[in-house]
């Protein structure tokens, strides 16, 4: 009992210093609860965005059937989230992609051979093949095709660049970083196509990527069947946000 009675001031004058404060923070941001709907993105990223934010007190519910969020935290924290969401659950974007495939080939001491289409390569490819003619062994090219294509962000876009040749993309997002567009890609498949007797087509994978590529810039990719291969293709790819 006496133990008691010498805590039980010390905790009174505790609850009378920490109260007001507890009181006051209530009072000027009190805890809500608040529905977000999530029309154009995945709702799992953008819960992932939310969760970000969010203070230890904050919970969040996940309603996929309705493409809704729930969240209950303090009300300047569901200010910020809905600021957050405005700015990410944006409709999607179109993106403009120009492709260009050639044949590279070796022909160092091979009779000289009649000048290639060149004047399909946009000057900006053709400064491109001279830099490859400095470091590899690829000496002669070849144009096997090119196409302007436009995707979206989260569809599946196909197009054919010649008889033989088409490419398959998926466009993740568009994004700005350090002033300058991005455009994320969860892949870049460049395929041959093969058809039977009946035109059937069948399509073989040569050449599989993905990440982010800058707009206003020439990217290149290119595969053979190994470092002894006396041919090669390479893709060209410029982007543009739309």
């Amino acid at each position: 009992m006496m133990g008691a009675r010498r805590y039980l001031p010390m905790l009174m004058l505790m609850l009378l210093v920490s109260s007001p404060a507890v009181f006051s923070q209530e009072l000027s941001d009190p805890p809500r609860a608040r529905t977000f709907k999530v029309e154009f993105k995945p709702l799992t990223e953008a819960a992932e965005l939310v969760q970000s934010v969010l203070t230890d007190e904050g919970t969040l519910t996940l309603h996929p059937r309705m493409s809704r969020l729930v969240v209950e935290d303090r009300a300047s924290v569901l200010l910020k989230i809905d600021s957050l969401l405005k700015s990410f659950d944006l409709p999607p974007r179109d993106v403009r992609i120009t492709f260009i495939l050639f044949m590279a080939s070796d022909r160092r001491g091979s009779a000289p051979q009649p000048a290639s289409s060149a004047s399909v390569f946009s000057a900006e490819v053709g400064s491109v093949i001279e830099s490859l003619k400095d470091f590899t062994k690829w000496t002669s090219y070849e144009p096997l095709g090119n196409r302007a294509v436009r995707g979206q962000e989260g569809i599946v876009t196909e197009a054919t660049l010649s008889d033989d040749y088409r490419v398959s993309f998926a466009v993740h997002s568009v994004a700005r970083r350090a002033g300058q567009e991005v455009i994320k890609f969860d892949r870049i498949v460049l395929q041959r196509i093969h058809r039977d007797d009946e035109g059937n087509e069948k399509f073989d994978d040569l050449y599989t990527t993905a990440g982010s590529l800058k707009t206003g810039m020439l990217h290149v990719a290119g595969a053979a069947n190994g470092p002894d291969a006396d041919r090669a293709l390479f893709l060209t790819m410029q982007v543009e946000a739309e």
